[in-house]
């Protein structure tokens, strides 16, 4: 999460943020009321009225106590990553965490690979019924195309400076012309596009609205 998430957490111990390495406890209270004794509370959080949460109703006089552990580490970029976790302690140390965070990497490239790769990002249906059979026929489409992925054997030249894998983009195109029937020789057109890996590659990430692109037959 961001900072100022973090930060919004504890807003009356910023000094438990201090420092490169954090991990602390942070209790917080949750209600709905403005009243004073609620005021009173370590940490209280008021929820608006326009804002859900479906443990209080709006006007209730109940309070949640919720406890959270917040970790901050540096990355290797120069800045800061905050996470929020119920999890213990004793059981997940921060060393731990750091390892799990590195593991959730490889469902953002998977994310990645369905969003651009499998064109998740424009979305031709509006209405949600279609919306939602859009998106499941996407989601079959990359697990076969990865099951295929899987199956087929790379090709591994020893005279180049870059490692190879896989062209996920003309992967997803190859399986449906196959499932249509246009190719017959799958396996051989996934190895002839690959793509070379490049650790360490950084980029700015660029945040766009995205909106639904109704097909021009309709």
């Amino acid at each position: 999460m961001k900072e100022f998430d973090a930060i919004s957490l504890c807003p009356y111990q910023p000094n438990l943020l201090d420092g490169s390495h954090v991990d602390e406890q942070v209790t917080i209270h949750v209600g709905r009321r403005r009243k004073k004794h609620n005021q009173k509370l370590e940490n209280y959080h008021f929820i608006r009225k326009d804002r859900s949460y479906d443990y209080i109703d709006y006007g209730d006089d109940e309070i949640d106590s919720l406890s959270f552990r917040i970790l901050k580490f540096p990355l290797s970029t120069g800045t800061y990553e905050y996470i929020a976790t119920n999890l213990p302690v004793n059981s997940f140390p921060p060393a731990t965490i750091k390892e799990l965070y590195n593991l959730r990497w490889r469902e953002e490239t998977a994310f990645r690979h369905l969003k651009y790769a499998g064109n998740m990002v424009h979305i031709h249906s509006i209405k949600p019924d279609f919306l939602v059979q859009e998106i499941y026929g996407k989601l079959t489409l990359y697990n076969f195309s990865s099951c295929v992925t899987k199956a087929v054997t790379r090709k591994n030249a020893s005279n180049t400076v870059h490692s190879y894998n896989f062209n996920h983009t003309q992967i997803q195109k190859f399986v449906r012309l196959y499932l249509i029937g246009k190719i017959e020789k799958l396996e051989l057109l996934v190895d002839r596009f690959l793509v070379p890996v490049r650790p360490g590659r950084r980029f700015k990430r660029i945040i766009r609205r995205q909106s639904a692109e109704p097909l021009i037959y309709r």
